[in-house]
């Protein structure tokens, strides 16, 4: 969710049973008219809740290496790789961090399958976008003269992700 595609801070009362939506300082106002009145501190922080729920970070991104496989076959992969980590995980007790273990499960799967973990980057869609197009015609222009071969795709995904490196992803 953007902050532009953002209209309102909804919330679910169990005073009143139903969900209300507040806009501004203007409805928390007329929802609780005379107890904000004498309580300013509250009527702030509602108003700061309401204006910054709203507010969300740029999505995390993860990076493959995926030389000679069809968009087909590595999306078959991820999806594999995700089952087998999230069935592989199922039983774990609370206490594990299961996130994290499906996420080294899951790497490992794709390893097998020939696909390579690069990083996690976060950024802005409308910032990343440019950058994925950008570099991912500068590598096809550079291998362009070469045969088709497993060298050649491996050599456009290491052009493309040091490319994304010089355009300022920076992976974590």
């Amino acid at each position: 969710m953007s902050v532009s595609s953002c209209r309102a801070a909804c919330f679910f009362s169990f005073r009143i049973s139903s969900s209300f939506c507040v806009r501004g300082l203007s409805d928390i106002k007329a929802l609780f008219p005379s107890f904000l009145s004498k309580n300013k501190l509250i009527l702030a922080a509602l108003a700061l809740c309401a204006q910054t729920a709203c507010v969300s970070a740029p999505p995390t991104r993860s990076t493959y290496k995926t030389p000679g496989l069809s968009a087909a076959q590595t999306s078959r992969f991820y999806d594999e790789c995700l089952y087998e980590a999230k069935k592989a995980t199922a039983s774990a007790s609370a206490k594990t961090s299961v996130g994290y273990r499906q996420f080294e499960l899951y790497n490992m799967c794709l390893k097998l399958k020939g696909v390579t973990y690069v990083g996690d980057f976060t950024m802005p869609d409308e910032k990343w976008k440019p950058i994925l197009d950008h570099c991912k015609a500068e590598a096809r222009s550079a291998v362009a003269g070469r045969p088709v071969s497993r060298q050649r795709d491996e050599l456009q995904e290491d052009l493309e992700v040091e490319c994304y490196k010089q355009k300022g992803v920076v992976y974590h």
